[in-house]
């Protein structure tokens, strides 16, 4: 299939100094075209430097991550399931 484009991933350092420049003052697309980065993620960057502040609702970047980690285990144990549950209609067809 055709090849999916990576977003370019930014430290968050970087994230960090994007928002204090818009907090500052500075016109949010005037910092996203001089940074290379979207101005819509440098809304989402605001939006998240909230979250985590307790100044707005949501997961936290340290819930996210947790989220996600979470979900990435819950997807192999559910493999491994799977996969003991077709050993064993396997195995068991042999006993019959």
């Amino acid at each position: 299939g055709p090849e999916r484009r990576r977003r370019p991933t930014y430290n968050p350092e970087f994230r960090a100094a994007a928002v204090a420049m818009v907090r500052g003052g500075q016109v949010q697309k005037d910092v996203a075209r001089a940074l290379g980065c979207t101005d819509r993620q440098i809304r989402r960057w605001l939006r998240q430097t909230d979250i985590d502040a307790g100044r707005r609702v949501g997961l936290t970047t340290v819930q996210h991550r947790e989220l996600m980690l979470l979900r990435r285990a819950n997807a192999r144990l559910q493999e491994r399931v799977q996969l003991l549950e077709e050993a064993r209609d396997f195995f068991s067809k042999g006993t019959r």
